[in-house]
């Protein structure tokens, strides 16, 4: 076993230890010692450095105080770590719900791959919807770190079960997996393979009822590769033979249900399907062996029972279920006491298939081998890559297109440019061996955030549409009285956006005499005095007024003069659906000048109909940045789209727009 590969091995080895022990499950080094073989010593050392390196950081650093806030959500208490996030039970302040809060650990947050593994999980959990797979409420950054949230289940892994002996029987064993085959058939069908199927990720609920969990090695079919050509990901013990040689091409749903498999074997007999002295032996016995049939080592397994596990594992993938809804069929069918289809490749075909014509084959094989020894030692690197948005490549000189590109290299050190106008360009250094299978991605940085070429184009690569301000109507309320204005809250409104009220004085000679009241369907939910010795009034919007409305309802405010008729606005309490949107935007748009962020967090807001905070939006833009002519007319727009078109706030925000030079106005408003 050569250096990278005992590596490696203890690597799988870390990561399934700290697995373990954020599942909460007994773990201890020794647990390990089979597997690394003639390497445990250096597990244990790992282990121990560790300990002393955790020791020395957590001197110098508080213990976490229980609870704290972290975002929108109340830490209770951590539940355990794994290799790169840590679990906390936590409390959504204002759902009052309970869930396990799922954040990564720090220090991971700077390394690409840990963050696209960690977004790849929360993704693959919330793309499709089952109930046997662990649910996604929200997902999101706090703190400045990624997190996710889940419900806070119940119960034990299948893997501490089974090492306590306390697995579940035959029957009630088949009907948990089960659950777990339709949700890998429906994983499946999204284009979604797990990749990672066995006992530590399924956790049995106190009803029987068995989830799926821990999708960090997901993959979808259009994902980018997360590790170099021909490595393999996953756990030994359960990894089909495709994935134990890294064949990425062949890793399909099948591979699933081989972990499936395996997992079901180790669940019927107390122990996995293979055992050997070390790593390699592990990989051959996978490769070229057949795991001991189940009623020789437990022989009270039903004989239709212990055919599901075995054709589910068989090695070739054509003989096994060719998808997880058959097994899921077999599964019910020996539950129900019908007999099942599944049948494991009798021995002496496979006896055949490894015998057949065995001099043409050795021929064949010796020829393959100098083929493929003469072409190894001279295949190309390959280069993929990727950048936001689009860029042109320029290697060593040579144009190559826009990006992505995927470039066949000989190996060497090789100048990459990538650039675009409106963006700053990008110059780099690439490495590369003979054989190497390398993909970048990058980010150009823009320029000018205000410029609209750069706009339209970040806009293009995020499937976006940038709001052509010179086709929007502008929209004008219902008259207001002669002497006041009404202005916000109006229309569609979050909980988050009743900041404040504001009514201006139009008539500062006025004879103003009566109060701001909330009513809701004629019901007055606050009243509150009203000075007139201000033009411009704006106060916080009143706690006890927001306590009492719930999305949907409609409140109606404003001014109620002692006689004659009052003038108001409505607005309307609505659930917040664009968090998602906002948190998913800033992380695309990472690294990206902060006035680019907000022109398009103002966009999607904008697209939402959430004028009021759009508005707003566009108001922080123009704190910070008061030349922004991108602004300046989101705040005109969202103004009249509030039906406030007309209205003294609204002529002063047009008349700083036509203030600026018309060169500037005309790329935005298209005059």
């Amino acid at each position: 076993m050569d250096e990278t590969e005992v590596e490696r091995l203890l690597a799988d080895c870390l990561e399934e230890y700290h697995r373990r022990r954020a599942l909460r499950e007994s773990v201890a080094a020794a647990d390990f010692e089979e597997k690394l073989g003639a390497h445990f010593d250096e597990f244990v050392n790992l282990l121990a450095a560790e300990s002393s390196l955790d020791a020395v950081i957590e001197g110098g650093t508080p213990p976490e105080v229980f609870p704290r806030p972290f975002g929108a959500y109340t830490l209770l208490r951590g539940l355990g770590g794994g290799s790169m996030g840590v679990v906390y039970e936590a409390v959504h302040r204002d759902l009052g719900r309970k869930v396990a809060l799922k954040v990564l650990r720090t220090g991971f947050d700077t390394e690409p791959l840990a963050l696209e593994r960690f977004r790849r999980e929360a993704r693959a959990c919330a793309q499709v919807r089952h109930e046997s797979i662990v649910e996604i409420y929200e997902a999101g950054y706090a703190e400045g770190r990624p997190f996710y949230a889940m419900p806070l289940l119940e119960g034990r892994s299948l893997a501490g079960l089974i090492r306590e002996g306390k697995g579940p029987g035959p029957r009630e064993l088949c009907r948990g997996l089960a659950g777990i085959a339709d949700a890998l058939d429906a994983l499946h069908r999204a284009g979604i393979v797990h990749r990672d199927v066995k006992p530590g990720n399924i956790m049995v609920s106190p009803d029987g009822r068995m989830i799926l969990a821990d999708f960090g090695l997901a993959r979808t079919a259009t994902s980018a590769a997360l590790t170099l050509s021909g490595e393999a990901l996953g756990t030994p013990l359960y990894m089909s033979p495709e994935q134990v040689v890294g064949q990425k091409a062949e890793i399909d749903g099948r591979s699933d249900i081989y972990g499936l498999g395996a997992t079901m074997y180790e669940a019927l007999s107390g122990q996995p399907p293979f055992k050997a002295e070390g790593y390699h032996a592990l990989m051959r016995l996978i490769l070229t062996g057949r795991p001991v049939s189940l009623r020789e080592v437990a022989p009270q397994v039903p004989q239709e029972c212990a055919f599901i596990a075995l054709t589910a594992m068989e090695r070739e993938r054509k003989d096994r279920y060719q998808t997880a809804a058959e097994m899921k069929k077999d599964l019910e069918a020996f539950i129900a006491g019908s007999p099942v289809a599944g049948r494991p490749v009798a021995g002496w075909r496979v006896f055949l298939r490894r015998n057949r014509r065995p001099l043409l084959a050795s021929a064949a094989l010796l020829l393959a081998l100098a083929v493929a020894g003469f072409w190894w030692t001279r295949r190309p690197a390959v280069l993929q890559l990727s950048c936001f948005p689009p860029a042109r490549v320029t290697v060593d000189g040579r144009e190559f297109g826009t990006t992505p590109v995927k470039l066949e290299l000989p190996g060497g050190d090789h100048a990459v440019r990538l650039s675009r106008d409106g963006f700053s360009e990008r110059r780099f250094t690439v490495s590369l061996s003979t054989g190497d299978d390398k993909t970048l991605e990058n980010v150009l940085v823009a320029s000018d955030p205000d410029r609209p070429e750069t706009l339209q184009v970040v806009a293009r690569a995020m499937d976006m549409d940038l709001a052509s301000f010179e086709s929007r109507p502008r929209l004008r309320g219902a008259a207001d009285g002669p002497d006041l204005e009404v202005l916000w809250p109006r229309g569609d409104v979050r909980a988050s956006d009743l900041l404040s009220w504001r009514i201006d004085l139009t008539d500062p000679e006025a004879s103003i005499a009566g109060t701001v009241e909330f009513r809701r369907d004629g019901e007055v939910l606050g009243r509150f005095g009203f000075d007139p010795d201000h033009l411009r009034t704006e106060e916080p919007f009143p706690a006890d007024v927001l306590a009492k409305l719930s999305p949907g309802d409609v409140l109606e405010w404003g001014y109620w003069p002692r006689e004659g008729e009052p003038v108001t606005a409505r607005c309307r309490l609505v659930p917040d659906t664009v968090a998602a949107r906002l948190s998913a935007l800033e992380t695309r748009l990472e690294g990206q000048p902060d006035r680019l962020r907000d022109h398009f967090r103002a966009q999607v807001l904008l697209d939402a109909g959430l004028f009021l905070a759009a508005y707003r939006e566009a108001l922080r833009t123009l704190e910070k940045a008061p030349g922004s002519a991108r602004a300046m007319a989101v705040a005109v727009e969202t103004l009249a789209r509030m039906g406030l078109e007309g209205t003294d706030v609204w002529v002063e925000a047009r008349d700083r727009l036509d203030r600026l030079p018309p060169e500037i106005r005309s790329t935005v408003l298209g005059e």
